[in-house]
């Protein structure tokens, strides 16, 4: 369950971060007013994402897969908003991004269920929901720490995100299998 409440963390974490401080980073590039239309986009995605992925991952034995790849699409949108600041490559950028990531918390929540068991499952929600929580509040203040710097906070966004993938690699090849062995939260 730590594996999983990490990701949470992050994935959460790295949401409330870009909604936040989405509008300051794109100001310093002369595309602040676009913000809240971006966050619509990635949103948007995330529903989607949401809708699709968790479910086609559980089918196919794919959820480490997907939360991989959120975290990798995630990390080089940040680094391609660095680089670039076109609104349409941006757009592009935070729908594939909010797509994958917003769909990695059905995923978690799923596999935690195959972990510790239906009749635990409430109490694993309210663990993973709590590290996300917290993931927000502190991601979002580690951004406020170098917002200064819109490179320096897409950095910072990134490099949090790609932290992630040693524990997805950490986490069973199949969903079907108990993250730690046991069933234990």
């Amino acid at each position: 369950m730590w594996k999983l409440a990490f990701l949470v963390f992050i994935g959460m974490g790295t949401y409330n971060a870009v909604a936040t401080w989405l509008q300051p980073i794109l100001a310093h590039f002369g595309e602040g007013d676009s913000a809240g239309n971006l966050i619509a986009v990635l949103t948007f995605a995330g529903v989607l994402g949401a809708a699709v992925l968790p479910t086609a991952a559980a089918r196919r034995d794919r959820r480490r897969t997907v939360l991989f790849v959120a975290l990798g699409v995630s990390a080089t949108t940040f680094l391609a908003i660095a680089a670039v600041h076109n609104l349409v490559w941006l757009g592009i950028w935070l729908f594939c991004a909010g797509f994958v990531l917003l769909a990695a918390l059905p995923v978690v929540l799923d596999w935690s269920d195959i972990h510790v068991g239906p009749e635990r499952q409430g109490g694993a929600v309210g663990f993973l929901m709590m590290a996300g929580n917290l993931g927000g509040l502190l991601l979002v203040l580690l951004v406020q720490a170098v917002i200064g710097n819109p490179y320096l906070a897409l950095g910072a966004m990134a490099l949090v995100t790609l932290a992630g993938l040693p524990i997805v690699l950490r986490l069973p090849s199949t969903g079907t299998t108990a993250i730690v062995g046991e069933r234990s939260a």
